[in-house]
């Protein structure tokens, strides 16, 4: 009855020893207003596209405060040895009964913790423009396409949504990604899962160069074109959740992958059609390139807003930007020639928007978006800190009480997002076929020590070390198992 009381009040502490606090409620409310018609339809406005990618890169003063801050916090995890580390969260992670839940009461396809946040995100957002895809003439139809999807995931929980909640609807897909067959691509670099690419290949564009690398502008134009040739109504949703690993350089996670997420935007801009929605994982917003790229789908959507799923583990910077309305190809195309020349691997030199152009009002928005996240973010890591390596009765009983918030976190979620089992004959592939050949092992990119460990090895003297101890491990073959070649001439 006390545990009971505790959730209904949505608050959990310990003792003031742990330092260990938490509400429930915050998890699932983690959602963020940046722009919306009725506020910002007359502010928020392109500059000329001749002023663009012209001024150096710039920095706001509050968000390199609020950067330096949360790095502080990370910092503090740079000696611990980092599989330690994973499990310890893994358990501190109050959401991570979910993906378990969604698979055994729903039994649905391709579950994963993607899977989990995307059917979340459509629950919570109206990310499947369903008043558009009603004003289809012939029938209520629509296209979808997926950036940087492997495994598949949101394919798999976008069709579950479909046929439990608009049943009637028609639609049809299209989906890039790094293409786990493609001998040139690092295996470090993709998702190597294909049980679901395999059974699905005609739905899958993999570019010009069959490598799926949606930063090669030959790649986009022949997504675009196939995504022309697609059966179906308008493209009225595009999604993007592509990463790159950061486990090596924590504190710059935002600009590594910073010109991945501009090159997502631009083939949105290419793909999507008037009045679709777009959705896009991105991390922090600190940096000039995150914060112009926020303008621009500010300025070319009618809303946007930011969110944290609840399945989204809470330790880590990741968000998604849900986009609202587009208002069209004609709207964007005085730009896309410009935008296509600094589409690539390599990243423009200049800033995207001059500083000036960016109205204040929307800078302090974004301050105040980075530092709602953030100060989440902060309170996390500083849980799982506090309670790293403790071997106590007192961390038992933290594991023991997460055991049952974990339970009734998983129960909100199915309530919430009114998830509910779909006929079997509805699936994509299938789940049992999927399962059959679980391949769950794959792609799991090891790092078992510590970032500080991991960041001498790189230096070159500690790399020559490293190489010579590993050789000093090695078995000589014996000198029997040479023939004297020039005595037996």
């Amino acid at each position: 009855m006390k545990k009971q009381k505790q959730l209904q009040d949505n608050t959990f502490s310990k003792n003031s020893h742990t330092k260990f606090t938490y509400n429930m409620a915050t998890l699932f409310e983690k959602h963020f207003a940046i722009s919306d018609v009725q506020r910002n339809a007359e502010t928020y406005v392109l500059p000329d596209p001749q002023s663009m990618f012209e001024e150096p890169p710039w920095q706001l003063e509050k968000l390199q405060t609020l950067k330096s801050d949360l790095n502080e916090v990370k910092s503090l995890l740079n000696n611990f040895n980092l599989n330690k580390w994973q499990q310890h969260t893994n358990q501190m992670n109050k959401a991570g009964y979910i993906v378990k839940a969604v698979k055994e009461k729903i039994q649905a396809e391709l579950v994963t913790q993607a899977w989990c946040k995307f059917y979340e995100i459509a629950s919570n957002f109206p990310l499947v423009p369903l008043n558009e895809i009603c004003r289809e003439i012939d029938s209520k139809n629509f296209r979808s396409v997926h950036l940087c999807e492997a495994p598949g995931a949101f394919v798999t929980a976008l069709n579950h949504w479909l046929k439990t909640n608009a049943p009637d609807v028609q639609w049809n897909w299209l989906a890039t990604t790094l293409n786990p067959h493609c001998e040139g691509n690092s295996y470090d670099s993709m998702v190597a899962d294909d049980r679901f690419i395999r059974h699905t290949l005609k739905h899958w564009c993999f570019g010009a160069d069959n490598t799926g690398d949606i930063m090669d502008l030959r790649n986009l134009d022949a997504l675009v074109e196939r995504s022309e040739s697609l059966d179906g109504g308008r493209i009225l949703l595009v999604t993007a959740d592509g990463s790159i690993d950061c486990t090596n350089v924590p504190a710059e996670q935002e600009s590594v992958v910073a010109q991945l997420h501009f090159c997502e935007t631009v083939a949105c801009l290419h793909l999507l059609q008037k009045g679709g929605n777009f959705l896009l994982k991105l991390f922090t917003l600190f940096e000039h390139q995150s914060v112009c790229l926020m303008y621009l789908l500010s300025c070319v959507f009618h809303e946007i807003k930011i969110t944290k799923p609840a399945s989204s583990k809470a330790g880590n910077s990741e968000m998604y930007v849900v986009c609202i309305n587009f208002k069209g190809k004609n709207f964007v195309a005085p730009y896309l020639h410009i935008f296509r020349r600094y589409y690539g691997n390599v990243p423009p030199a200049k800033a995207m928007f001059s500083l000036r152009d960016i109205p204040n009002a929307f800078l302090k928005r974004i301050e105040k978006c980075s530092e709602f996240f953030k100060l989440h973010q902060c309170q996390v890591i500083q849980d799982n800190i506090n309670t790293f390596r403790k071997n106590t009765k007192e961390y038992r009983d933290i594991l023991s009480e997460l055991l049952y918030i974990k339970q009734m976190i998983s129960m909100k979620y199915l309530k919430d997002c009114k998830l509910e089992k779909m006929d079997p004959a509805n699936e994509i592939v299938g789940r049992e076929i999927i399962e059959r050949n679980n391949s769950h092992f794959m792609n799991r990119k090891l790092h078992t020590n510590s970032y500080n460990d991991r960041s001498k090895r790189q230096e070159p003297q500690k790399r020559l070390l490293q190489i010579w101890n590993e050789a000093k491990e090695f078995e000589s073959p014996s000198e029997k198992s040479f023939v004297n070649v020039t005595s037996s001439l």
